[in-house]
């Protein structure tokens, strides 16, 4: 069966419409990230990227772009990192 290729505004709620989140993780987007900091630290974080890049087939021309995302990725993770961080002191200082 051949699929219907969405356009415009269909395609556009699609492309914002988280995947993986649940309705409860959506209301409370940060304790997403909080949860991923309690299991990795950022090292181990890098260590796995480095892992899946090191797995990347030389030949393919998608690995560059896979290089790329993978590097803005990490840049978003810490980034997010940092804002827990912040976050955590904010907390502190109003107790």
């Amino acid at each position: 069966m051949k699929e219907k290729q969405q356009t415009g505004p269909q395609k556009k709620a699609r492309a914002e419409k988280p995947l993986r989140l649940t309705p409860g993780e959506m209301k409370a987007p940060i304790s997403v990230s909080k949860e991923f900091f309690s299991i990795y630290n950022l090292l181990a974080a890098h260590d796995h990227f480095t892992l899946l890049l090191n797995n990347l087939p030389d030949n393919n021309p998608d690995s560059l772009n896979a290089i790329e995302f993978v590097g803005d990725v990490e840049k978003l993770l810490e980034a997010n990192f940092f804002l827990i961080k912040k976050s955590v002191k904010r907390v502190k200082r109003v107790k």
